[in-house]
Formats: C-alpha cells, structure tokens, sequence
C-alpha cells in the first residue's frame, strides 16, 4: 500500500492537501528566535531612547525572558503540552509590545513623528498589551497539562465568556495620546 510518491514528496492524488508543516520543535526553535530577535531589539531600543521607564525598569524584560525560556523547553520537550506554547507565544509579544513603545518613544518624543511605522509601534503598544493580561490567567487555569480539571472547566468556560466582552468594555484600541500628537489643539485669540 502506497510506497510511490511525486517528486514533491506527494502521494498520487494528494493534489488537493495542505503541505506538511514544520515540526513542532522547529516552530518552538523559530519563536524562540523571534524571542531573541525582539530581545536584541530592546537592547538597543532601550540604549537609544535611554528611557527603561517603557519596559518597568527591566522587570517586563525579566519576566518575558523567563517565560519564554520555559516555554521554549517545554514546547520543545512536550509540543502537545499547550502550556509551553502559551507561555513561549505571549512571550515573544511581551518583548514585541516592548519595543513598540520604545519605538514609539524615538519616533515621537526624539523625532517629533518623522520615523517610519510610528503608528504602528503605538498600535502595537496599546492593541497587544492589554489583552497579554488575559493569557496569564489562562495558563494558571490550564496547568499543569493543558486541561483543565474537572473541577476548574466552568471557571474556564466562565473566563473565556468573559474576555471578549472585558475587551469590547475597555474602549478603543487606538490610545488617544497619539491623536493629540497629529492633531495639536490650536488657540484662537479674539
């Protein structure tokens, strides 16, 4: 049964799948450098704007380099674990909401709005930080496998009801600061 395949590594009438994906252990890898990547950028980020006020003093830092670390081990070790994947993911988006307000702070406090994707560093900071908040809850509930147990499932059905609307209660993504800075308000003297 079924020894051939196409040069693509494909059997006969497999035209229509979905390619085959990176292992589990390459995807942690590949986070685990976006992890790093973003890391690096915080470095220099921080020495350039020399405000470490953004990222808590260094503790947010602290704090995403030891999930991530976790993470990394244990969606290398067990990738079935949803664990490792939510502390690894949130992560990487710690370090990402990081930089966005360091960038932030360059472009708009440093150079007065003149840099590339300074509305997106903004957006980034004030659409992806918030909603980090909620996935530490939810890696508490899922422990230490991933399911809840039985006891633990209607607060997991009740949290996860909760979140959405707790979002859409909050307001609008798009902090109001950053439309102050395009549109100043102007004084009329009479």
């Amino acid at each position: 049964m079924g020894g051939t395949t196409t040069e693509q590594g494909q059997r006969p009438g497999a035209a229509g799948r979905w390619p085959k994906l990176a292992s589990p252990g390459a995807a942690a890898a590949g986070l685990g450098g976006l992890g790093l990547a973003l890391l690096a950028a915080w470095v220099l980020l921080t020495a350039l704007t020399r405000d470490v006020q953004v990222s808590r003093d260094g503790a947010a830092v602290v704090f995403a380099v030891g999930t991530g670390l976790l993470g990394l081990l244990l969606a290398r070790r067990q990738p079935q674990n949803p664990e490792g994947w939510l502390l690894l993911g949130p992560a990487a988006a710690v370090l990402a909401v990081l930089d966005g307000g360091l960038y932030a702070v360059l472009d708009y406090r440093m150079h007065h709005g003149r840099l590339p994707l300074g509305e997106t560093a903004v957006f980034i900071r004030g659409g992806l930080g918030p909603p980090l908040l909620f996935v530490v809850a939810l890696v508490i509930l899922l422990f230490p496998d991933g399911r809840p147990t039985r006891r633990w499932t209607w607060v997991l059905w009740l949290y996860l009801g909760r979140t959405p609307w707790t979002w859409i209660r909050s307001g609008p993504i798009w902090p109001a600061s950053l439309t102050r800075c395009w549109h100043p308000p102007t004084s009329r003297s009479g």
